[in-house]
């Protein structure tokens, strides 16, 4: 993956080339190529692995190293296009070059005669543009520790997005990080500095509702599987050792079987990196062997690459590593098991890998509370036929389907604007922080998760697509999986076809026959086994055995906690909660975890490690 990163200045002064010294540094312990362009007040970084992995070609990747070819024009690019050149859509649309690029990217121009920089990211933020902008200076990059390194950054804190982190309810607006300094420039957004005034534009956002019934002379699984094979054959073609991290499920299934046949094709494998229980394991715990099994048994081009995590292993234990690399609090809750599998790709040469993320959000959409939508909508007609055809396929009685359908989910949209029913004590915050935090706001969020529990499946793809919202935790694992185990990681059924079509799909294809996830079952017959393709349930991703670990780590973890050695990381998690939570963690299968679990043991500790980590790091001053 290419990086890059600059410097402008306001005063005419040039750029100290000691400001630029902490970044190259970085560069240089990565073992990363690195190109440094001066042009007076302003100076510019571009750093990438010895592989040069990411560039501007179409359907693959290669070195970014030319100006657009405008003689007064520095042109910067990090990710990959699918249809055409980034450079030359700039020559040819300016500032309004994003709007025109498939793929996932981004891009930085500046124009020295003009003094004008332009920065653009992709419209689900798989590339990250931070920024910080002072009196004297504005300075950006696609990492957010290049920032940190500068000596002049400061690294203080911003409450709100640490409270917000713990609370998982989506409040920190679109653009904002951790740091108060500095600024996360959203995804489907551009920003234009014109001499010492930035202006940020939105390039995209989400259509509106789409129509309730589908027309009678469209195939829409057809179509999808379509998309998704374009979407994950795109993402192969430059890759020398491709793998798959496999779990068994609909979504990362798809991904094997259709890599797998186009891999086959080519005469050559495919590796399924899989995370699952030790052999003769007894616990209540169960793992996707089964369905994986499933999978290699059909495609016999897949070498399989058995992750067996021992029951012991901490939790939190790649959260230092990842802090080093992102600078900021993990998202996922499963890196001990990310680590492990991006180890396990490294170990085997790997230099691609795809992930089936972020299937469920928009391709595989289950469709829950479709019935109350057209409800809402006025589409009595569809509303009607669809819950006939679910008290078929299901075989309960009348009332029990419409409290299920209806009435449960209309006293929960009645609860969220009443802002009633809610569970404060489920979050681990500090109550006097959290009170300073509500006050500063006015109020507390009713919290994104209440309220997506209770919409429509549309209105939740179209809330996920708004910026803020995926893109953190996409921008998260590119990085860590490039930085540290030299890996492309690419999320194909997060493409912005896919996206596109599945936001335009009508209300009736989502549960059609009764079957949640129903387009894209229908799109992925022939391609999927049978028994992956009409499973009902769905698995945990990647640690069936989450709870097991904390419980084995309990002692560990209660220790840690009562150090009174370690008191950075309590000024923000409230340690007699996340005590309270975690002496009460029981071993258990999926279906009977605890969302306190998550919300405070593992957000809670993992947020609390951060505040010890950033606790260590030098404070800055602005210069």
């Amino acid at each position: 993956m290419r990086s890059f990163a600059g410097i402008i200045r306001y005063d005419g002064e040039d750029v100290p080339e000691a400001w630029l010294q902490g970044v190259a540094g970085r560069c240089g312990e990565a073992r990363q190529t690195t190109r440094i362009v001066l042009d007076g007040s302003a100076a510019f970084v571009e750093y990438g692995r010895g592989r040069r992995s990411e560039g501007t070609h179409p359907g693959g990747e290669g070195p970014v190293d030319s100006p657009t070819g405008e003689e007064n024009g520095v042109f910067l690019f990090s990710g990959r296009i699918d249809n055409g050149d980034a450079a030359v859509a700039h020559a040819q649309w300016g500032d309004d070059c994003a709007e025109h690029l498939l793929g996932e990217f981004a891009l930085a121009h500046w124009d020295s005669r003009k003094r004008r920089l332009l920065l653009g990211r992709d419209r689900l933020g798989m590339r990250a543009v931070y920024y910080h902008q002072s009196e004297s200076l504005f300075a950006f990059g696609t990492e957010l520790r290049d920032l940190l390194a500068l000596p002049f950054m400061p690294r203080d804190l911003r409450d709100e997005s640490l409270v917000d982190f713990l609370r998982r309810d989506g409040s920190s607006p679109a653009g904002t990080t951790f740091y108060q300094s500095i600024r996360l420039l959203p995804s489907a957004h551009r920003l234009i500095l014109d001499g010492a005034k930035a202006a940020v534009h939105q390039y995209w956002k989400p259509p509106g509702l789409p129509p309730a019934c589908s027309p009678c002379d469209r195939d829409f699984a057809y179509e999808l599987r379509e998309l998704v094979t374009a979407a994950v054959e795109t993402r192969l073609r430059d890759g020398k050792t491709i793998a798959v991290h496999l779990s068994g499920g609909l979504d990362s299934s798809s991904v094997a079987c259709i890599a797998a046949r186009y891999l086959k094709r080519k005469g050559r494998r495919l590796l399924a990196i899989c995370s699952v229980l030790p052999g003769g394991y007894d616990g209540p715990e169960s793992d996707e062997r089964l369905f994986v099994n499933a999978v290699l048994e059909q495609e016999n081009n897949i070498d399989p690459v058995w992750i067996e995590p021992p029951l012991d292993r901490h939790p939190f234990a790649a959260a230092s590593r990842w802090f080093e690399t992102l600078g900021q609090p993990v998202s996922s809750t499963v890196s001990h098991i990310e680590e492990l599998l991006g180890e396990a790709g490294r170990a085997h040469g790997v230099d691609v890998v795809l992930s089936g993320f972020g299937g469920d959000l928009f391709v595989s959409c289950s469709g829950s509370n479709s019935a109350l939508e057209l409800l809402r909508r006025g589409e009595w007609r569809p509303a009607v036929s669809l819950l006939r055809v679910l008290r078929g396929v299901q075989g309960t009685s009348w009332p029990r389907l419409l409290a299920r359908e209806i009435a449960r989910p209309l006293l929960n949209t009645v609860r969220y604007h009443l802002d009633i029913g809610r569970k404060p004590d489920r979050d681990c915050v500090q109550p006097g922080l959290a009170s300073r935090v509500d006050a500063r706001r006015g109020l507390r969020g009713r919290g994104w998760s209440a309220e997506m529990a209770c919409a429509g499946p549309h209105r939740v793809m179209q809330s996920v697509a708004q910026p803020g919202r995926v893109e953190r935790v996409l921008v998260q694992l590119t990085r860590v999986f490039d930085q540290e185990f030299d890996q492309a990681l690419r999320f194909p059924l997060l493409d912005s076809r896919i996206v596109d079509f599945m936001l335009e799909l009508p209300a009736d294809q989502l549960q059609r026959d009764g079957w949640q996830r129903s387009v894209m079952r229908r799109a992925m017959r022939g391609i999927l086994p049978e028994l992956i393709r009409t499973r009902r349930d769905k698995g945990g991703a990647f640690d069936p055995a989450l709870m097991s670990r904390i419980v084995a780590r309990r002692q560990a973890l209660t220790d840690w906690a009562c150090d009174r050695d370690r008191q950075a990381g309590w000024r923000v998690v409230d340690r007699d909660r996340f005590l309270e939570v975690l002496s009460s963690v029981e071993r258990a299968p999926r279906c009977r975890w605890r969302p306190e679990v998550f919300e405070v043991v593992v957000l809670g500790g993992l947020m609390a490690r951060f505040l010890e980590w950033h606790a260590r790091l030098p404070q800055r001053h602005p210069s």
